[in-house]
């Protein structure tokens, strides 16, 4: 029986759009992800090497089931330019089941 809790967010960003479009095609065409939503530009402020950095970066929002997590975030990391990127599991409460059928259909399983 399909769960609500069979789907999850991946969050991740990415420096640009053309890194955030080829990240979220690879995980379409492989059936890693059912979508990827990308985001308009942030201002992301943060410590790195001691500094206080501050970068314009492109929000990244997958969504896949909870049993392809890791394999998502294994194709996505080998895609991704920076050299610690931010991989965030958000657990989904609630999904519309037409949703959850089509997602669970495009993606592997």
């Amino acid at each position: 029986m399909k769960q609500n809790d069979d789907l999850v967010f991946i969050y991740t960003t990415l420096p640009d759009q053309e890194s955030a479009v080829t990240i979220a095609h690879a995980l379409v065409e492989r059936r890693l992800a059912a979508c990827c939503n990308i985001g308009a530009p942030i201002r992301s402020i943060y410590s790195w090497d001691g500094a206080i950095e501050e970068a314009s970066e492109i929000p990244v929002l997958i969504k896949t089931r909870r049993t392809l997590v890791a394999e998502a975030v294994d194709a996505a990391h080998a895609l991704h330019p920076h050299e610690a990127p931010c991989f965030v599991r958000v657990p989904i409460d609630g999904v519309s089941e037409f949703y959850l059928e089509w997602a669970l259909s495009v993606t592997k399983g």
